[in-house]
């Protein structure tokens, strides 16, 4: 079971496009690596966006065939709860990876692991760092990367939360369908 109604339909869009995103920044920066093998936070990210992109075809394909079975709430919620732990890491080891700069400094782009001396992989960086956070800088200080609003991590959580209650109390673990429960009679 998704979020119903519109505001259901929109999250789960976008999370679908956070996702091919967030997958396709990470494949280009592991396929023009140029020696070596990728950074671990690379890597990682990948397998956000590999992760993200199975969990939302599963939650859409049984909350819609099997609200009842496969699509259960508390199913839903745990899959939610996933994809937002893991772009919250993706997010928080690319920002501290990448350090933030201007892709037009020389010295940093040359000194940074992820960037490997190129200003193209310094955009890439850039751009899978947004989409996992989709943060901004404080106007204060440039280059700062803190204050990060994450729309990858927000619409997971935004999920999560209209999935818990939406659900109208039924994210029981319990099989049988409730029943009466019995009262304590007076003596």
């Amino acid at each position: 079971m998704h979020p119903r109604g519109i505001v259901g339909w929109i999250i789960r869009t976008l999370e679908i496009i956070f996702g091919i995103i967030v997958l396709a920044m990470a494949a280009a920066l592991v396929a023009n690596q140029p020696s070596g093998g990728s950074p671990s936070q690379i890597n990682y990210s990948v397998f956000v966006g590999v992760f993200s992109l199975l969990s939302w075809f599963y939650t859409v394909g049984a909350s819609s065939y099997s609200p009842e079975g496969l699509g259960s709430p508390i199913i839903v919620v745990i899959l939610d709860s996933l994809n937002l732990l893991f772009y919250f890491c993706g997010g928080i080891a690319m920002a501290v990876a990448m350090r933030v700069h201007s892709c037009g400094n020389t010295a940093y782009v040359v000194t940074n692991g992820i960037t490997a001396g190129s200003t193209q992989r310094c955009h890439e960086g850039q751009t899978l760092t947004a989409f996992l956070w989709f943060g901004r800088t404080p106007p204060k200080s440039p280059g700062h990367c803190s204050r990060l609003i994450g729309v990858g991590f927000f619409t997971y959580l935004v999920s999560a939360i209209m999935t818990g209650l939406m659900s109208g109390g039924s994210m029981s673990m319990r099989r049988g369908g409730g029943g009466v429960v019995p009262q304590m009679s007076s003596v």
